[in-house]
């Protein structure tokens, strides 16, 4: 993402791939935003992941699940 190369749902999807292949039975969450604006998010071991977010896109704040990303 910082290359400007990679969306920021899959910045997430790429750095919890990376900690679950040190740590496979970790629970998290990650949100990541970009310059423009931007925002995902992912998580891993919990059976969803919620966030609250406010930007320009929404006239009030817009709260957001996400499921469980697998990796194997």
């Amino acid at each position: 993402m910082r290359d400007g190369n990679m969306l920021p749902k899959d910045a997430c999807h790429h750095a919890l791939k990376v900690v679950y292949e040190h740590f496979p039975t970790t629970k998290a969450g990650i949100i990541c935003m970009n310059s423009d604006g931007e925002f995902g998010a992912a998580t891993i071991g919990f059976p969803y992941f919620t966030y609250t977010v406010m930007s320009k896109q929404y006239s009030e704040p817009h709260v957001i699940t996400v499921t469980p990303s697998t990796y194997s």
